[in-house]
């Protein structure tokens, strides 16, 4: 996310789009206070929240992205990862015996799921440059510029 929100504040012409879950969302908005800026922010499920398993069998150490880690039980040992997505890989490589990550994840590296959490409705956060215009920046003339817009859901496209 920091190579990220780098490249945009450079670029000058993009956007950034972040989760309100991620740790250091703060630091980001922060360290480019002089050349980015918080345009807009919305709320959209997330996909299904799980508990899986490489053998089957309850973890004894749990691979998870820092932001869903109470998820986990506080009997399992955690090893923190940079995204669910990797939680899943590590958890298939057999360096932890279990993981949090999504349910799309899980299967793509055939896991046993243990236990569903279901969607989390997660915020998500979008900067741009601090100059930009709504001219500059087209798509969000009417959706992200109208403050009585409506709620996307994860159901309809984007």
């Amino acid at each position: 996310m920091e190579l990220a929100a780098e490249a945009v504040a450079k670029c000058r012409k993009s956007v950034l789009l972040s989760v309100v879950a991620y740790p250091h969302l703060h630091s980001i908005i922060y360290e480019h206070i002089g050349e980015l800026k918080l345009m807009d922010v919305f709320i959209m499920n997330t996909d299904n929240m799980v508990l899986a398993s490489s053998t089957g069998e309850t973890p004894k150490l749990c691979a998870t992205h820092p932001a869903p880690e109470k998820l986990i039980p506080a009997s399992i040992e955690r090893k923190f990862v940079t995204s669910n997505a990797q939680a899943a890989a590590v958890c298939a490589k057999g360096e932890a015996d279990g993981c949090i990550t999504t349910l799309c994840a899980a299967n793509e590296f055939s896991l046993t799921i243990l236990r569903k959490h279901g969607p989390v409705p997660m915020g998500f956060t979008i900067h741009g440059p601090l100059q930009a215009t709504p001219a500059s920046h087209p798509s969000f003339t009417s959706e992200f510029q109208n403050p009585n817009r409506r709620e996307l859901h994860d159901t309809e496209s984007l």
